[in-house]
């Protein structure tokens, strides 16, 4: 494992191993270093790590070869000059200097009998009540991100299986002091954590939880900055006729011209992600909120919902309360 470890997520998986949460065996490499020896008998994910929050941005390969991993390192490391990673950088003003490692990670396959893969919100990052997340069965989470799959909701878990999850959950929240969204793999017989980063909140999420801490004053004082106290109108159900399912994500009023003043969004096409940034007003067609863009939507606080905009809204005007469907 590599010493002085920066990256965010190499620093996650380190304080969750540290910290008796099972964490599948990883070690992490730095930009021209060379790589250890790897156990060829396993298959391996190799995930970019950058020192700062770049969700979806730089490239994960799965299923990689023990005995071959420097192709898969070299293009994770080139990835940073993407032409989907050099816009987002001029976006956020980042300096183009390779800033990240990379995490080379045995698999936990979740494709056995009972196994399962998902991401787990320790509070709900729409609402703020409660938990929430998803999981797909036989299948990697990493599916779930891109918005290629519907997820089902952890509640209908056994109930076993949802209490584990929940307490490994409540552990790294309060390692962390902050709320989090996890990705996690069943492998039929044991949770196994994959990633974790702060989670993304929607104002009202923030306020709900801060005001639910002991300790309220000093939580406000150190997160609050980023959150907006007049947007927390009450939020009620999502579902709604009769324009569909339409899932809030962030924001409070979408309003405008369907497909001009309202952009609308695949939900799974990386070279969509800057329009996240440059629009105000979003639909993404397909996904949840686990979705790497409706991730990016609640951390820049665009007004987003998915919604699989039926054809006769388009071009039409609409107003929806976002929070309230």
């Amino acid at each position: 494992m590599a010493r002085n470890m920066k990256g965010l997520k190499s620093l996650g998986l380190k304080k969750m191993q540290e910290n008796g949460i099972p964490v599948p065996d990883f070690f992490v490499v730095q930009y021209g270093e060379k790589i250890p020896p790897v156990d060829n008998n396993f298959k391996y994910a190799v995930r970019s790590s950058p020192f700062v929050p770049m969700a979806g941005i730089s490239d994960s390969i799965l299923g990689v070869d023990g005995a071959n991993p420097e192709k898969a390192v070299e293009n994770v490391f080139a990835s940073w000059n993407s032409a989907l990673a050099v816009k987002y950088r001029k976006f956020k003003n980042m300096p183009s200097e390779i800033a990240m490692e990379v995490i080379i990670q045995k698999i936990i396959y979740p494709t056995v009998d009972g196994g399962f893969s998902g991401i787990y919100h320790t509070v709900n990052p729409v609402t703020g009540i409660g938990d929430s997340g998803s999981y797909v069965d036989g299948e990697f989470a990493e599916n779930l991100c891109l918005g290629s799959v519907e997820g089902l909701d952890i509640e209908i878990l056994p109930f076993p299986l949802y209490l584990e999850l929940y307490s490994y959950g409540y552990k790294l929240e309060n390692l962390e002091g902050f709320p989090q969204d996890i990705e996690f793999v069943y492998d039929g017989t044991k949770f196994w954590f994959v990633q974790n980063r702060p989670a993304q909140l929607t104002d009202i999420a923030f306020f709900r939880w801060a005001f639910g801490q002991p300790n309220v004053k000093e939580v406000v004082e150190k997160y609050g900055k980023k959150f907006n106290v007049d947007n927390c109108i009450e939020l009620v159900s999502a579902d709604v006729d009769p324009i569909g399912r339409c899932l809030g994500v962030s924001g409070t009023i979408l309003e405008g011209i369907v497909g001009e003043d309202i952009v609308i969004l695949d939900g799974g096409n990386a070279k969509e992600f800057s329009a996240v940034q440059s629009n105000e007003n979003i639909i993404l067609r397909k996904g949840n909120v686990d979705n790497h863009f409706a991730v990016e939507a609640r951390k820049a606080k665009k007004n987003c919902v998915i919604w699989n905009v039926p054809e006769q809204f388009e071009g039409k005007y609409v107003w929806i309360e976002i929070q309230s469907g």
